[in-house]
């Protein structure tokens, strides 16, 4: 009996971690593409292939943020992203609480909520959210380009694309 406890056991595990592995690549197949801008002012790592992006959808202002309490550094929050008519991904609202999208031209991403800005100089006061795809290798031709393309699985995992 112990002995096919055990092999059963390990063969749970196996299937897991094949499926952990094998759930990567099928965003490819079966995830929503998502075009962001990046910021203006992104350069943080310029001479590694490790770089922090900055997007547009990090810097939120106060007209689209609805969350009523305050937040610690690092509460999720949900951002409900609106496509423009040139497919370009933009902030619609956030809030705290989870939210579905309305419209097929919408999506939502889990960020994390970090600071309130309203001293920089170079833009309005923001709330800044990360959403776990800003420090990546990126490869310097996509580096380049003003919009870069990602991918969010139906399961809400996020993959930025190669263009």
């Amino acid at each position: 009996m112990k002995r096919v406890l055990f092999y059963s056991l390990l063969t749970v595990q196996s299937v897991i971690l094949v499926i952990l592995g094998i759930q990567y690549y099928l965003i490819d197949d079966y995830g929503t593409e998502i075009t962001l801008l990046k910021d203006e002012y992104m350069d943080r790592m310029p001479y590694s292939d490790h770089v922090y992006v900055d997007y547009e959808i990090n810097f939120i202002s106060k007209d689209n943020w609805e969350v009523t309490e305050d937040l610690e550094r690092n509460e999720r929050v949900y951002v409900l992203l609106e496509a423009d008519e040139s497919g370009i991904y933009h902030v619609k609202k956030v809030t705290n609480k989870k939210i579905s999208p309305n419209q097929e031209q919408q999506t939502v991403l889990k960020g994390k909520y970090q600071y309130y800005n309203n001293y920089d100089h170079l833009r309005p006061a923001y709330y800044y959210v990360t959403y776990g795809i800003e420090n990546m290798k990126y490869n310097r031709d996509t580096l380049n380009e003003h919009a870069i393309t990602i991918k969010q699985s139906p399961w809400g995992e996020l993959k930025v694309m190669e263009n």
